[in-house]
């Protein structure tokens, strides 16, 4: 056994009062063997040379360097595994395990290389109990959060709802919402959004993006591929507070603007604005360019002319007719025919007895020709044209105009009459 070093008076000396203590006969530098520095009590723990390894609180380290009593460590919550170069092992409550500063003010901290494979870990950081990766850096530069494998560049994955805040310390000179906000991304199921922005995490239906593509501001359930609403009540009131709205700016003044608007009630207003300067808004409806509609700020329309004289102008011939620009025949053997669908009618090509004619309303004007000799009954229904049916022929044309419940005759023109003279009506 090697003599014992006094270093009485020396400040190891006064924890250690064997400073070395040799084990075995062999030497510390013998193989397969157990070396040690004792403390008082002669626990042979506080320094051990073991076939090579060093051992700090341990007389069996399993590393070039072990510190504490651990010897492995879990990976995935199951896989142990036994670090070969250095192992810590540090038990302090409530504080930091270990500290590393560089007290040069131009130095740098910390660098870790990983190994030469991909997949090979520059940094790995697991939770307590090692059941989940919080943070892994690959030697080929992949990230992962929450994840021990990431894919790309940068991945992050978690079992619940996953957001990125972004916050900022307050500062007067900035707006209240600059800086903040919220990011989330979930997985591509389907029916559920796949990425959304919002104000914190428990507002975040500010902009969603779906699965399928549907963009929405104010909803998480687009039904279409851009769905705009507004959560606040709006006024149908006022064009300037109704639900749900789109504004369009121009570039070369904010101030001017349009906007598509739906109030309460589900009422369509499309307005635009110059900034409150009278008789400069107005609306344009155009096709491939060019304008085929416009609404002044006075109220005039115009069709086929953006400069109106009235309150309605129609540049070009038009026809009041209904739904199409032909007219409309009644069918075979009907009695009461429907004059809903326009305002020119025909007869089909055999006889018949009106009684009615129906769907009419107040002020609708009609004319119908007769293909064939046609009975109107004066006393049947809702026609009014005098106190005798009216039997027309092949040709003749009658005019009639609606109150809202009867018929009555405008005009009537024999084509087998001599117009020359005035008769036939």
């Amino acid at each position: 056994m090697a003599e014992n070093l006094d270093l009485t008076g020396e400040t190891i000396a006064a924890t250690y009062t064997q400073l070395l203590h040799i084990g075995k006969t062999e030497g510390i530098e013998g193989a397969g063997t157990g070396h040690f520095i004792t403390d008082a009590n002669g626990t042979e723990s506080v320094l051990s040379l073991d076939a090579g390894y060093v051992g700090i609180g341990t007389e069996s380290p399993t590393a070039l360097l072990t510190v504490g009593a651990i010897t492995t460590l879990l990976t995935d919550g199951t896989t142990a595994v036994t670090p070969e170069g250095m192992n810590l092992h540090i038990t302090e409550a409530s504080k930091y395990a270990m500290g590393i500063k560089n007290a040069d003010a131009s130095g740098d901290g910390l660098i870790i290389q990983a190994g030469d494979a991909s997949d090979d870990f520059a940094l790995r950081v697991e939770d307590y109990d090692s059941a989940n990766d919080l943070l892994v850096v690959q030697g080929g530069g992949n990230v992962g959060i929450g994840t021990a494998s990431p894919a790309d560049l940068f991945s992050l994955k978690a079992d619940t709802s996953t957001f990125i805040s972004l916050d900022r310390t307050a500062n007067a000179s900035i707006d209240e919402n600059v800086g903040l906000g919220c990011i989330g991304i979930s997985a591509v199921t389907s029916g559920l959004p796949f990425m959304w922005f919002g104000f914190d995490d428990s507002n975040v239906n500010q902009f969603v993006i779906r699965d399928d593509g549907n963009l929405g501001v104010g909803t998480t359930a687009p039904s279409d591929a851009l769905h705009i609403h507004q959560t606040s009540a709006g006024d149908s009131s006022t064009t300037t507070d109704m639900e749900g709205g789109l504004r369009i700016s121009s570039n070369a003044n904010i101030a001017y603007y349009a906007t598509l608007k739906v109030d309460n009630s589900g009422r369509l207003f499309i307005s635009s604005d110059t900034g409150g300067a009278a008789g400069s808004s107005e609306l344009y409806l155009c096709v491939d360019g060019v304008t085929k509609m416009t609404i002044q700020d006075s109220g005039q329309i115009g069709i086929g002319t953006s400069t109106p004289d009235t309150l309605l102008e129609v540049s070009g011939s038009f026809a009041a007719n209904g739904p199409s620009s032909t007219f409309v025949t009644f069918a075979d053997s009907d009695a009461t025919p429907t004059v809903a669908g326009g305002n020119i009618f025909k007869h089909h090509a055999s006889s018949q007895i009106i009684d009615n004619l129906d769907d009419g309303v107040c002020g609708q004007i009609i004319t119908i020709i007769s293909t064939d000799a046609q009975t109107y009954d004066f006393n049947a229904g809702n026609l009014k044209c005098g106190a005798a049916d009216i039997v027309t022929g092949t040709g003749d044309v009658t005019q009639w105009v609606c109150d809202g419940t009867n018929w009555y005759l405008l005009a009537w023109m024999d084509v087998s009459s001599n117009l020359a003279t005035g008769g036939g009506f």
